[in-house]
């Protein structure tokens, strides 16, 4: 008898749990955020540019259609700010933004979540070496992980995305962030 009381409790609070964990999440949410970005292996300039601080803001809707998993389409736009070479004898810079359009899959475990998300960018690029300008634009995939922290309406999370650039731009754009949500 006690395996079936232990067995129920069990039950109940996982059931408890995730239903808490749905309501928390669910909704419309806004967010902001700073990270660092890395151009790799960027042709314009034949080296590898560091970046300072890009900043992004968001926006996205949250959904619950499977019991274990949640699902979120979203909207981002981020400055990447200047780019400039890690070797200093080559003058160069670059400037970048994107806007970009997600469908992330989350797996909530109480007010923790682990994602993962897929979508497109559209990246502007501007490079400017030995005087010489370049624009580039161009729609180029988006793939990225991320773990978050969540209380009703609040949420800190932190990502790594990978934007797969077109060979003008360089060969991948890598983001790290830490991004602020609020949830409506």
């Amino acid at each position: 008898m006690n395996k079936r009381v232990y067995s129920a409790s069990v039950g109940a609070a996982l059931l408890l749990l995730a239903s808490t964990a749905q309501a928390a999440g669910a909704g419309f949410y806004v967010g902001v955020g700073a990270g660092r970005g890395v151009i790799a292996d960027a042709t314009t300039a034949q080296v590898d540019m560091d970046s300072n601080v890009f900043y992004s803001g968001l926006v996205g809707y949250r959904i619950g259609v499977v019991p274990l998993f949640d699902f979120a389409i979203e909207g981002q736009y981020t400055d990447f700010g200047d780019f400039k070479p890690k070797n200093s004898a080559i003058n160069a810079q670059a400037d970048a933004s994107a806007f970009a359009a997600n469908l992330l899959a989350i797996l909530p475990i109480g007010p923790i979540d682990f994602y993962a998300k897929a979508g497109a960018a559209k990246l502007s690029f501007e490079s400017t070496v030995s005087g010489t300008t370049t624009k580039n634009d161009s729609t180029n995939p988006m793939y990225g992980l991320g773990i978050g922290f969540r209380v009703p309406y609040v949420g800190v999370r932190l990502q790594a995305d990978y934007l797969d650039t077109d060979k003008e731009v360089g060969k991948s754009l890598l983001m790290y962030s830490a991004i602020a949500t609020f949830t409506f």
